[in-house]
């Protein structure tokens, strides 16, 4: 097994190793290509103020209780609250954790502390909406 090691930000050693003498079996095409979140609020136009405004998202589709928004290469759905749809949460793969952030932070986003270096090759940080559905942002280390 070859092994390798990486500083993160925070100084810890992270360790990544591959086993080079086996044989892995090749992977079929990939069915899954993107996922699209459901977030509920009580308020979806507010939320999409708050998405707009504060974490960055444009507006690729809005009425009254669903929305749909995106930021680079995401989108999510904005829903009205109901029995079925009651708290909401998502995570997304990011390029830099410590610059989006530092950008959230700035805007005032609720960010429930600063980015984390997870020994599984993440680092990573969580985002409360104003209704409280969770979003984590990971930074993966490869």
């Amino acid at each position: 097994m070859k092994m390798f090691e990486v500083r993160d930000p925070d100084g810890h050693t992270l360790w990544f190793g591959q086993s080079y003498n086996v044989t892995f079996p090749e992977r079929p095409a990939p069915m899954l290509e993107k996922a699209l979140p459901y977030l509920p609020l009580d308020d979806v136009a507010a939320g999409v103020k708050h998405y707009c405004d504060v974490l960055g998202f444009h507006i690729n589709y809005q009425q009254e209780d669903f929305a749909v928004v995106d930021r680079d290469e995401v989108s999510i759905v904005l829903i009205a609250r109901t029995p079925r749809h009651k708290i909401g949460s998502a995570s997304f793969y990011i390029r830099n954790a410590d610059d989006l952030y530092a950008e959230l932070f700035l805007k005032g986003a609720n960010v429930q502390g600063a980015p984390v270096s997870y020994p599984w090759g993440l680092r990573a940080f969580d985002v409360l909406d104003p209704e409280g559905n969770e979003l984590r942002f990971m930074q993966p280390f490869e």
